[in-house]
Parts: structure tokens; sequence; C-alpha cells
């Protein structure tokens, strides 16, 4: 589709959502027309190539790595399996700091590589964790059931709407505490979010997705790479992708979307308008809450983001880290609402949780022969403001380096990046605390599984896409990618109505 052209409908946001729900639709016959406010696409993976190495600005795990929403995607598109090619990690770090005081640190870990079998052996994660006979029976007992919890029974606890936290308190478990601080960490890790919020079904269901099929995937190429190709889609099948064009608002009248102006002041008309930009920058910001009825405007403002991640990105000169990825926590590093509440008020932690990953030692074409890319970042809050975010950037890099000090003399240059970076380059800081949320909405009780937001909003011709609305399988990208599998076909469904009433 030329740009001179009238298209069927405008998507705001060239993120993987946007871009996934775009090529979905014209695959369908439509005409959409992608705005994205920077440069490239990517949305909240974007990135760049500098010196030889491409990178994302973000901190990217992919999980699931196998039977995820990328593989029905790349189906429906006719994507071949080069296209978009998730890895899979084959060396896995874990350090923990326990009840004895001391650091340990164990290579190739299995419990989250997807290699779950008859022959699936916890125990060297049992001797990390320092745990007795009893409590390691005690341990396999609880891991196991959570496992084995059928389809069914986690859909029970959708329904119950629960978190995590106030499941295991109703008692059907013995949890040693090693375990109970692995749920702690894992909560923060996986989800971005405290186990005292997140929800429990979710946690069970992101849980097993990760031992059943693997967590902290790289896509070959970056996740830039994933970016380009739908973005080639999208061409491909009719629909068109403006870079540089910011939406600065939805233009609504008589209830009715009628396109976007942007912010040179051009009106692009469209009888349908899809926000990839985030729930809350598209109601109270892009659309303005004077279109909505006050319950759904406070529903909005009641929404609870993910909480952020810093960014740290070191290019290094040779390779010294054999790695792909690797995990650091103790009893006290992660956070449940009690411990970020004392970080809000001033307090600095002894540990903090860290994620690291070597993209290059997923695929050595991401970095210049015979030099090596580390990503690490550990949870902060959403805020872009916050204060406490430098802090917490540098305790994660001392981490780093007292694990493993042969990074500082083969740093041949850095970048530091955070919540202040996501909102600037991805979504739009509207509400107090929020801008910088590393996923967009947080997966807790409440709103996320059966209570997710509607992809719809009460302004007809108005649809929301991407991890804040319309789907509800998987974590993070797999998120963003199942809600454009259902709003594209929910979208699909509107015009063709539409075109037969008008």
């Amino acid at each position: 589709m030329s740009e001179n052209k009238q298209c069927d409908m405008i998507i705001i946001g060239g993120g993987i959502g946007g871009l996934s729900c775009a090529a979905l639709l014209a695959k369908q016959g439509f005409r959409p027309l992608v705005l994205e406010m920077n440069a490239k696409t990517g949305g909240r993976v974007l990135g760049e190539s500098e010196k030889g190495f491409t990178y994302e600005y973000f901190p990217i795990g992919v999980t699931p790595v196998r039977n995820h929403s990328f593989e029905i995607l790349s189906r429906v598109l006719n994507l071949n399996e080069s296209e978009i090619n998730i890895i899979g990690p084959e060396n896995m770090g874990f350090a923990y700091r326990g009840r004895s005081g001391e650091w340990e640190f164990m290579d190739n870990v299995n419990i989250l590589l997807g290699d779950i079998s008859e022959d699936f052996d916890p125990s060297h994660l049992f001797d990390l964790w320092g745990l007795d006979e009893k409590e390691r029976e005690l341990a396999i007992k609880v891991l196991g059931e959570l496992y084995l919890m059928t389809p069914d029974q986690i859909d029970t606890l959708d329904a119950e709407d629960i978190t995590f936290k106030e499941f295991l308190d109703k008692g059907l478990y013995d949890v040693p505490w090693a375990v109970d601080n692995f749920f702690g960490f894992f909560a923060n890790m996986a989800m971005v979010e405290p186990i005292d919020l997140v929800s429990a079904a979710e946690y069970v269901r992101i849980l097993q997705d990760s031992f059943n099929n693997g967590g902290g995937g790289y896509p070959a190429g970056g996740c830039m790479h994933v970016a380009d190709i739908l973005t080639k889609k999208v061409i491909e099948l009719g629909g068109a992708v403006r870079t540089n064009t910011k939406v600065e608002k939805i233009d609504i009248q008589n209830s009715s979307v009628t396109g976007v102006i942007t912010t040179e002041g051009k009106k692009i008309s469209a009888p349908v308008v899809i926000s990839n930009a985030g729930i809350h920058p598209t109601v109270l910001k892009l659309a303005g809450e004077e279109h909505f009825d006050k319950r759904y405007v406070s529903y909005v403002k009641d929404l609870v983001p993910a909480w952020g991640l810093t960014s740290q990105i070191y290019f290094l000169k040779k390779p010294v880290l054999d790695f792909h990825i690797s995990v650091l926590y103790s009893d006290s590093g992660w956070w449940d609402l009690e411990r970020y509440t004392k970080i809000k008020n001033g307090h600095v932690p002894d540990d903090v949780v860290v994620y690291a990953m070597v993209p290059s030692n997923y695929d050595p074409s991401v970095a210049p022969e015979g030099k090596q890319i580390l990503t690490a970042g550990t949870v902060c809050p959403s805020d872009p403001g916050a204060e406490e975010i430098e802090m917490l950037t540098q305790k994660a890099e001392a981490l780093l380096f007292k694990f493993w000090p042969e990074i500082i003399p083969a740093i041949e240059f850095k970048k530091y990046g955070g919540p202040a970076q996501v909102s600037a380059l991805t979504r739009d800081h509207v509400q107090h605390g929020q801008g910088g949320e590393c996923m967009g909405l947080g997966q807790i009780a409440g709103q996320c599984g059966s209570t997710r937001p509607s992809a719809a909003t009460p302004v007809r011709g108005l649809f929301l896409v991407g991890i804040d609305a319309g789907g509800n399988a998987g974590m993070g990208l797999h998120q963003s990618v199942d809600s454009a599998l259902k709003v594209s076909q929910q979208v699909g469904r509107y015009c063709r109505k539409r075109q037969v009433v008008v």
C-alpha cells in the first residue's frame, strides 16, 4: 500500500505486538498503516548496530523457547524457521547466597533449559541451596506438584484470582525455606513482579512453560531481526509502515474513531485505530479521559504496571564468558512488596537479583569475530525518575564483577539504560510511577489471565494490542504476539461487519 492511499486501520506503535497485528490484518486483505515514532521499528526490543555489535537497548529473555506464540505466528504468515528462530541456552549459571552467608556458584544448571525428563535431577540445585535430606523430599514434592498441575487446576486458580503468595499461604505444601526464596526470586526474574502480587495461575503457567519448554531464549540475529522481518512482511502483504511519525492524538468524533493527528499536526483518517502504545498512554493521553465514562477511566488508572529493569550492556574486546544466561540472587536480594517499599524509602540492600545474558554465545553474528557482548539488569521501579535506579544499577554491576572480574579488563565500551530510556523510546509517562515498565501491565492478580483488559475499548473503532490487552498466553514478547493473533481476528470481524452496515 502506497502512503497516499487510504488505509483501513492505523496501528500506533511498531513494537512486536503492533507489527504482528499489522501483518496478520494485511494477510486478511486489509490495508493497515503502522505509525512508529522512532527511526526504526522494534518497540521494547529496539536496538542498533554499532562497531560491529548488534544489540538491544534493554534486557531481553524469551520464554518459553519452544511451543510458543512465534511458532503460530510464523505458520500463519508463512515464515520459514530461519526467519524467526528462538535459540535456547545451553549453559545456565546459578549463583545463590542463603543461610550460610556465603555465595556459591554452579555452572550448567538444567532447571530452566527445558530438558525435563525421567532423568531430570534437581540435586545440584538442592546442593547449592544447602538442603538436608528431609528438605529435599519436601522440595521435590512441592516442585513436582506444581510442575504436574493440570490445565483444569490452573484454570481453577485463575477463577479464584489469587496471588501466588496467597496460594502458598493456604498451607497445601510444607515449603522449605530455600524453595520459598526461590519462588520469590522467580517472580522477580520471570515476571518482574513481587510474589505477593503476581497471579497464582500465571505463575504456575510460566513455571511449567520454563520447565517444559525452556527459558532465557534469544532470537537468531537478535531481537531487531525479528522486528525487521515483521516490518518487511507488513509491506509485502500490502500494508505500510511509517517511522519518525509520532501520534499526538487519536481523533474521536461522536464516540467513534476517525483517525489520528500527528505531532506535526497532520490528520490521518481511518475508521479503526489499534494502539500498541499501552493502555495508560492510549486512554489517558492519546484518546483523552473525556471520551470514556468515569468508571472505565478509574479502572484504567488502577491497573498496575510491571516493575522496570535496569539495563547494562558491556561490549567486550575478547570472549571471557562461557555461559548463555546466569542468574544471581540471595535470600534477601529478591523483592516482595515490603522490601520494595523499603527501597523506595531509601534503604540500600546488601544484594540485588541479577539477570545476565551473553547474546553472542547464542549467535556469534551479533558481535565482531573474537569479541563478545554481555547484557544484564536487575529489577527497579518503573518510574522513569526514581532516584534509586542508579544505586540499583551500581549494585548489579558490582555483583557481576564480583563473580566475573575478567569482564573488567575486557570492556571495550559500555552503556547504561533503564526506565527513563524505556519511557522516552517506547511508552509515554502519563501517570505517576509509570512509563518505564519492562513489559507493560504486570501479570498480577485481578488484571491478567481471564481478567486481562479487553482489546476493545468503549470508543467504537479503538482497540488495544500488545501485552496490556487481548492476549492470555505466555509472558513478555509471547504475550504480545498472542495478543496480536487474537486482536487481529477481532478487528477483522469488526471491519467486515462494518462493511456490511456502513
